[in-house]
């Protein structure tokens, strides 16, 4: 790279730091698009442009992100019309002129993220218009994806931004990928008509512990390139935890339809939305003032979490999951909240008292009961064949140990 690049380049990252909606500029798109094949950019549009070749319309990716260095993927639904050649910038970018690229910059903003540590694609990465994306293009954009990852070696965590995302993720990269390789996070697409605090606050919960992060793990690769985050203190361990007992209820919500959601296997036995609707209430009422109110609010009906949920529609499937999410917001709010000087300050759940350690701990072990039970009806509803694994599936433990590990008896000689 030569030197003037490399300050054209130091120079787009502090204009897009320092003001939104940047590529609404001609003169802005005429810059960043001087800086389309830098080697960190180059293996990926370089794609791009032979796709375009065969006919695709594919925006670039954005050179000012972190391109085959990047640690952390963003990925959308797909292109809107800022992101066109000839309408918009013809960019990937939070940068583009328009709503929704102005709330993920406003979150990359402040949560800390820099922009050479991410890069933006959207699962259906050609542009489709402002229709919704169809089952057969989430399948077909999945094999583009799958060609993206292979040139990011650096890779830690994938944020799957909206419903279309996250369907395909685990609809689809399971049969073309080991996506256990990466932490996966979750958000609401900030679609601009839509766009409401709670939208807000799961964009931020999703990019939360991902700005600074690495002032407080210690990160080390194995041979195969699976990467081990070391948290240094219990708040970051426990954060991690609650977020992969999130991503293993959602995996199994995803692989269920509205019929399925609602089903009671057997007498006495609850469904998945009953359990879901369960925790929605526990962790409001436990997390809610979390350091200065009991854990059993007064207002919690708790029998009632368990009733059966009065229709078996997607409006209420919508109504019961959007407690759900506000649940885990509640949480993730209040834990980051703490300090080391917290743990050992005296609560009390039900009057009984508990520290705050002692009371994070209990919330894992409950969590992790419902959400086990969660999976298991999942898996009878879907039936195993079908299921999609979020642990190793059957008969996968070898090859992956071999993988992490390496052949044990190389390492004996």
């Amino acid at each position: 790279m030569s030197a003037h690049l490399l300050n054209d380049l130091v120079l787009e990252r502090k204009i897009a730091v320092e003001q939104s909606r940047v590529l609404r500029s001609p003169e802005a798109i005429r810059r960043r698009k001087l800086l389309l094949f830098l080697p960190h950019v180059q293996p990926l549009n370089g794609m791009v442009q032979k796709w375009n070749g065969d006919g695709l319309l594919v925006p670039w990716f954005d050179p000012i992100e972190g391109g085959v260095d990047a640690e952390i993927l963003i990925l959308l639904q797909s292109p809107g019309p800022k992101a066109d050649r000839e309408k918009g910038s013809g960019f990937i970018s939070p940068d583009n002129n328009d709503m929704s690229a102005q709330r993920m910059w406003e979150a990359y903003r402040d949560v800390g993220i820099p922009r050479g540590k991410i890069i933006s694609w959207n699962i259906v990465p050609w542009y489709i218009g402002l229709q919704s994306p169809k089952a057969v293009e989430l399948q077909n954009g999945s094999q583009y994806l799958q060609s993206i990852l292979d040139f990011l070696p650096q890779l830690r965590t994938v944020v799957l931004v909206g419903e279309k995302a996250r369907v395909a993720w685990f609809r689809h990269m399971d049969e073309k990928i080991d996506t256990n390789r990466y932490e996966v996070k979750h958000c609401i697409h900030p679609r601009a008509r839509t766009f409401t605090k709670r939208i807000e606050s799961s964009i931020r919960l999703a990019l939360s512990s991902l700005g600074h992060e690495s002032q407080n793990h210690v990160s080390e690769k194995s041979k195969s390139g699976y990467e081990s985050l070391l948290p240094t203190d219990s708040k970051l361990i426990w954060r991690e935890v609650f977020s992969r007992q999130r991503a293993f209820a959602m995996h199994a919500f995803d692989q269920l339809d509205d019929n399925q959601f609602f089903t009671i296997l057997a007498p006495g036995l609850n469904s998945c939305a009953i359990i879901a609707n369960h925790l929605a209430g526990n962790m409001q009422s436990r997390w809610t003032d979390f350091l200065t109110t009991d854990g059993e609010k007064t207002t919690r009906d708790r029998d009632h979490e368990f009733d059966h949920p009065p229709a078996h529609t997607k409006d209420e499937r919508a109504k019961i999951m959007a407690r759900f999410d506000q649940g885990w917001t509640v949480l993730f709010s209040e834990l980051d909240s703490l300090t080391n000087a917290d743990l050992n300050k005296i609560i009390t759940i039900r009057s009984v008292e508990h520290t705050v350690n002692a009371a994070v701990i209990r919330q894992i072990d409950h969590y992790s009961f419902h959400i086990g039970q969660i999976n298991i009806i999942a898996r009878q509803l879907v039936g195993t064949a079908d299921w999609k694994w979020f642990t190793l599936a059957p008969e996968a433990t070898k090859s992956f140990n071999e993988k992490l590990m390496g052949d044990s008896k190389t390492k004996a000689q």
